[in-house]
């Protein structure tokens, strides 16, 4: 009878399942959903990393990353981050180049 009443109170081990579940927002960066589904996978036991990267894989939104990732599939998380990191740095650029643009009045001298 104890066990029964208190059976929810113990933590949840996390599944493979569990990180089919963690899926990347809308308006979630890139880095932010590989930081948090990294730490869901972490906690996951009898993973191995060719699961992982099927998961992340799936869990991805629509998008040229997710795309890459298809087309060509990473064979460890490590080339993953660094195909990430590409990414993520040239959203970056895209966003500073808008903004640059936006601002960008042309002057009116005339070239020598």
């Amino acid at each position: 009878m104890f066990t029964t009443h208190f059976a929810d109170s113990r933590p949840h081990q996390t599944t493979t399942l569990s990180l089919l579940g963690v899926r990347q927002e809308q308006d979630e960066t890139l880095q932010t959903f590989i930081d948090r589904f990294s730490k869901v996978a972490l906690r996951t036991p009898y993973l191995n990393q060719e699961m992982i990267l099927l998961c992340i894989a799936l869990t991805l939104k629509p998008g040229p990353f997710a795309n890459n990732v298809y087309l060509h599939p990473p064979t460890s998380m490590h080339e993953l981050k660094l195909r990430a990191a590409d990414y993520i740095r040239m959203k970056e650029m895209q966003t500073l180049h808008m903004k640059f643009c936006n601002n960008y009045t042309p002057s009116t001298a005339t070239p020598p």
